[in-house]
């Protein structure tokens, strides 16, 4: 597998990311929502897929897709997701125990969690949609970007979702807090 682009989220582009997700929308319902939306505001399923593809529609910067070759389709497909908006976008980070002690000042962005489809993983996909964020975000007005790694060496698959702090590390990022025993707050200036 090889990833042969990266392409920010766009309405001409919404069902390739339909795709990846799935019926379930990746997480649980998630729609990449969980990081947008406060606790009380939080609903899984298809009141968060409306949300989102509404943030989509009025333009909102909200994340990269990574394709790779689809020999089967003659076409590509997408198989990786990473999610990337001015830190002032993600509600939840403005009360979560990993976004205290953050601030949402201008310039400020964020990279709060990865999606890459079964069979994909564990190939760098991350890697690439990270290196990809960072650039997109700094041709976006970013001069800090963070992320929330999990420390955990025990991690479910399923928290993997925010990354790792070898992940960020081998993009440049480094840690600037500890919110908890095993999630990082890292960090990157732009150039």
């Amino acid at each position: 597998m090889r990833i042969t682009r990266t392409s920010p989220l766009t309405v001409e582009n919404w069902s390739d990311l339909e795709d990846l997700f799935g019926e379930r929308g990746a997480c649980g319902g998630c729609w990449c929502m969980y990081w947008r939306l406060t606790r009380a505001d939080y609903e899984s399923g298809d009141a968060n897929r409306r949300a989102f593809h509404a943030l989509v529609k009025d333009g909102e910067p909200t994340g990269l897709l990574a394709y790779t070759e689809d020999e089967a389709n003659g076409g590509e497909r997408a198989i990786g997701w990473c999610a990337v908006s001015p830190r002032s976008a993600f509600a939840r980070l403005r009360t979560a125990t990993v976004g205290r002690g953050g601030a949402d000042e201008p310039g400020r962005w964020s990279v709060p969690c990865f999606y890459v489809r079964a069979g994909h993983r564990r190939q760098g996909s991350a890697d690439v949609l990270l290196a990809a964020a960072c650039d997109y975000a700094s041709a976006h007005g970013a001069e800090v970007i963070e992320g929330y790694p999990t420390t955990s060496p025990k991690a479910a698959a399923s928290d993997l979702y925010v990354g790792t702090r070898g992940l960020f590390e081998r993009q440049g990022f480094t840690v600037a807090r500890r919110p908890t025993a095993n999630r990082l707050v890292m960090e990157r200036r732009c150039a």
